[in-house]
């Protein structure tokens, strides 16, 4: 497997910049699916985490209210909470260490984009970018394991606000980590190679390419992934200048 070099914090946070994270991406891609990077299609997100990152995906229901896409756990616990929609109950869980933890519902009609994209940012996001600054070594572990945090969460508003995020407003360990986990699973899912190879063909298709229902649509289906997905991704390449209003009345909603 690509193993990537960067620098990081004393704690073991990455310091990575945009171009960073889409080289570490290209590279990962060229590896494991390196087809569609001249030829843009789906990228195999579950292949990916199973085969080649060797992460468990497990599915259960994270909160009561939908609050938790996902969860990534770095080391083994037998306290994970969940919540057991048949009592109405939070119960907790046992899993093995490497494990990503998807919501349920996540595997309903009409959510397969979203799916993909809260994988890819559990896996190729947090389990290759951040698995250093959460494992914890189990022989050096404290009575009160959670304390550990070995793993991390989640929420549906970071995975969507944080898209959005300029790097120069993020403070916290935990908002770096989820705009990089956020940038990463956008540049797995969209190569930067694939997306401008796709834009070339787009305008020759459209003649010239404009932020149009029709290409942001297009592109959506081509790499399964949402529209407000696309949008972002062509805004931090630079390729549009703004998101559409639509989208950020969509992603700007209250904490959860």
């Amino acid at each position: 497997m690509y193993k990537a070099i960067y620098r990081t914090k004393g704690n073991g946070l990455p310091i990575l910049s945009k171009m960073d994270i889409d080289k570490i991406a290209n590279n990962l891609v060229s590896e494991y699916q390196p087809e569609i990077i001249q030829s843009p299609s789906v990228f195999d997100i579950e292949g990916f985490s199973e085969i080649y990152m060797d992460v468990d995906i497990d599915y259960q229901y994270l909160s009561h209210d939908g609050r938790y896409l996902g969860m990534m756990v770095f080391n083994s616990t037998n306290s994970l909470p969940i919540y057991n929609p048949r009592t109405n109950k939070a119960e907790y869980l046992s899993v093995k260490e490497d494990t990503a933890i998807i919501e349920t519902s996540l595997l309903e009609p009409g959510n397969e984009n979203i799916y993909r994209f809260t994988l890819a940012h559990e896996v190729a996001g947090h389990a290759y970018l951040h698995k250093d600054y959460h494992y914890t070594d189990p022989n050096q572990m404290s009575l009160f394991e959670m304390e550990n945090k070995p793993i991390i969460e989640c929420r549906k508003n970071r995975i969507f606000t944080y898209g959005i995020m300029p790097p120069k407003q993020l403070k916290t360990d935990v908002e770096w980590m989820e705009w990089q986990a956020n940038y990463m699973a956008s540049a797995i899912l969209m190569p930067m190679a694939s997306v401008d190879k796709l834009i070339d063909d787009l305008a020759m298709k459209f003649d010239s390419y404009s932020k149009t229902t029709k290409n942001i649509e297009y592109i959506s289906q081509i790499f399964k992934v949402s529209k407000i997905a696309v949008e972002i991704r062509l805004k931090n390449l630079g390729l549009i200048k703004e998101l559409s209003s639509e989208t950020v009345k969509q992603i700007k909603f209250d904490e959860l």
